[in-house]
């Protein structure tokens, strides 16, 4: 039971959602943040979000002083939390007037979380499945090993 508790935390790797809308005033941007969570040697996925108006990224005083995401639940598996992100992007896409029957997308990126992180474009994905494969990636990986 000890070693589990030692593995117990965060893992150093998070996936970032980020969704942005020019209707609002001013526009408005809703970055989500997937933590990878270990506890007791139970892995879970814990969702942040950070609600701002920089639209088009944060400048590094900006970051140092507003970034500071809000716990919003856990999810058991990467499947429950893609699936809400997926939710999340069909919900902003029909709120934009996009078709009902056409998917939506959500635009993911992972890494060490940080300014540059933050800023980065997202690769978008429409699929539960390339979803769910890339958050359980982000959940095993680990930082570099030396030689």
């Amino acid at each position: 039971m000890e070693k589990l508790r030692a593995d117990d935390g965060a893992k150093p790797f998070v996936v970032i959602a980020t969704f942005k809308s020019m209707r609002a005033a001013p526009p408005k941007r809703e970055d989500y943040v997937v933590v990878p969570i270990v506890k007791n040697g139970v892995s879970s996925y814990n969702l942040e979000v950070q609600r701002s108006q920089h639209y088009f990224g944060f400048e590094e005083e900006e970051f140092a002083n507003e970034w500071s995401p809000k716990k919003m639940c856990n999810f058991a598996t990467a499947q429950h939390a893609a699936r809400f992100l997926l939710f999340l992007a069909k919900d902003r896409y029909l709120l934009a007037g996009g078709k009902p029957h056409e998917k939506a997308q959500v635009p993911l990126r992972f890494g060490q979380l940080d300014l540059d992180l933050v800023n980065q474009p997202g690769t978008c994905y429409d699929d539960e499945e390339s979803v769910v494969n890339f958050i359980d990636m982000c959940g095993s990986m680990r930082p570099p090993v030396d030689a």
